[in-house]
């Protein structure tokens, strides 16, 4: 995929051997090759030509994630938390990210409830409890549970290296309310 030429041959194979085992993972590895650049909207072209019925279960689920990451870096959030939706509660290494980042979306969509069900599934990983924090304090305050908000950043700020000063200014107005 790193000769000029490549893309051009891998579209050439899927339309002159269409049936080939290999076949279906033409696009799956275009995508993924756009992917590691950042190159996000051809990524998803890729991606949506892939045929997923076609790849293992794990493949399906990283091309679903991928997409789904892709849609979410182009700021298309309707097709991104659908794509985020079908993957954070499997039982795969994309499931708190999935749910991290649906519930993301859904946080700025003013989805608040099923917001905080998806944070809290996120914060149960490592690489997730450091930022779930500032978005459920939020959520929280945006819903006007003050009590909540206070008992939930009491627990948050008890934590050792946490830097939560946007955290500190919620709980001191969740107070003043």
């Amino acid at each position: 995929l790193y000769h000029p030429d490549a893309e051009g041959f891998y579209k050439d194979f899927v339309d002159n051997y269409q049936y080939h085992p290999k076949a279906a993972l033409a696009y799956y590895e275009l995508g993924n090759f756009y992917f590691k650049q950042e190159d996000y909207q051809k990524a998803i072209e890729y991606f949506e030509q892939a045929p997923l019925a076609k790849l293992n279960n794990a493949q399906q689920l990283e091309a679903r994630f991928k997409l789904a990451y892709g849609y979410f870096g182009q700021q298309k959030f309707d097709q991104a938390l659908e794509k985020f939706n079908q993957i954070k509660t499997s039982s795969s290494k994309y499931s708190a990210a999935s749910s991290y980042y649906a519930g993301y979306i859904e946080y700025r969509n003013g989805d608040y409830d099923q917001a905080l069900e998806d944070l809290n599934r996120a914060e149960k990983e490592d690489s997730y409890a450091a930022l779930v924090p500032y978005l459920t304090a939020n959520v929280y305050y945006k819903q006007g549970r003050y009590d909540e908000l206070l008992a939930y950043t009491e627990k948050v700020l008890q934590e050792p290296n946490g830097d939560y000063q946007e955290l500190y200014l919620l709980a001191g107005e969740a107070y003043y309310f």
